[in-house]
């Protein structure tokens, strides 16, 4: 009797092992790629919005004031995701801003020539580099010269909410491990009759050899 029962055991995890292995494996890759798919998007969104602004920002250059950054600042919070935006001048100054109080503290830290990112639990922080044309003065007569040289004249600071990816991540997580443990579940009871039919005349022949014997 126990070699019997042993020998279904053996049939059941060598069948129910390797696929619930393998489905756990699946499931862990396919959340991962959908968190970075999320994530992804979520920076896609916020480069894009920066971008615009420091296309605008060069174009506008050098005739800038707190009208033109208080217009294009309010254009880049229409994004449902942006809960604020600051502009900072070449001295680290704040000099314009609009939207919720950030979340970040010191962000002049990572104030640098190249576009960074931050992320807290609920929040992302993107600091773009503002760039405008370099001029100087030939002669009187001739005025302005502009170069194809750029000159770092300050940074865009956008803080974005990051709940609904938080949101959407756990959504996803919660509907994976539901599915796994049904499928674990379905696979488990197609399992053990998949055993009882392999193992059963095994069983049997065994039992005839033994009254033979």
């Amino acid at each position: 009797m126990n070699s019997n029962f042993s020998l279904r055991v053996k049939t059941f995890f060598a069948i129910f092992l390797p696929v619930s292995f393998l489905s756990l494996v699946i499931s862990l890759i396919f959340i991962y790629e959908r968190k970075v798919d999320y994530q992804q998007q979520n920076q896609s969104q916020i480069e894009f919005i920066a971008q615009q602004f420091a296309i605008a920002y060069e174009n506008a250059a050098p005739h800038i004031d707190n009208n033109f950054l208080q217009k294009q600042l309010k254009a880049s919070i229409l994004s449902p995701n942006i809960i604020s935006a600051r502009v900072y001048n070449a001295q680290k100054k704040l000099v314009n801003e609009i939207g919720n109080k950030s979340t970040f503290t010191d962000p002049e830290t990572l104030f640098t020539n190249q576009a960074e990112q931050k992320f807290s639990q609920y929040s992302a922080l993107s600091i773009t580099p503002l760039l405008s044309l370099k001029t100087s003065l030939e002669s009187e007569g001739l005025g302005p010269i502009e170069s194809n040289d750029k000159t770092l004249t300050g940074w865009l600071v956008l803080e974005s909410n990051t709940a609904d990816f938080t949101l959407k991540k756990y959504r996803l997580f919660s509907f994976m491990a539901i599915t796994l443990i049904a499928f674990t579940t379905l696979f488990a009871l197609i399992a053990i009759k998949i055993a009882n039919k392999i193992a059963n005349p095994v069983n049997n022949l065994n039992r005839v050899v033994e009254k033979i014997s």
